[in-house]
């Protein structure tokens, strides 16, 4: 469902599939909810360039559906695109995410990873950047 549970898609590969698949259960159960958070995933995505604005619309998609994990990938997105965020941003940020998928590890671990990967690869860039 939804996704998130596939093998050949950008959420999961190989033995996490399964977990994603109990979470993506999770946001269909909440069906409601779910179609109002795809919504706002969807209009933040008509702000592309905008991050301050898709920050916000990703926030208010993860406060109708926090376990949403196309909100916290586009959220993530923006995180990464936004030279301003610092590494206390990065930590809070993973700190909220631990906190709103708490029923699964593993999705919570494979995304912050994303975070910090993106964050990392931004101070890479600097650095190299410097060096010039």
């Amino acid at each position: 469902p939804l996704g998130w549970g596939n093998a050949n898609s950008s959420y999961a590969s190989g033995s996490y599939q399964v977990v994603y698949v109990q979470l993506a259960q999770e946001a269909l159960n909440d069906y409601e909810n779910l179609v109002k958070c795809e919504e706002k995933v969807m209009l933040a995505k008509v702000y592309a360039g905008n991050l301050e604005e898709q920050e916000r619309i990703y926030r208010e998609a993860l406060a109708i559906q926090p376990i949403n994990v196309d909100a916290w990938l586009g959220l993530i997105s923006v995180y990464n695109s936004n030279t301003n965020k610092t590494e206390n941003d990065y930590y809070d940020l993973a700190e909220e995410l631990a906190e709103n998928l708490n029923i699964s590890a593993t999705p919570a671990f494979y995304i912050n990873g994303k975070a910090i990967s993106g964050y990392n690869e931004r101070l890479i860039l600097k650095a190299l950047d410097d060096i010039k």
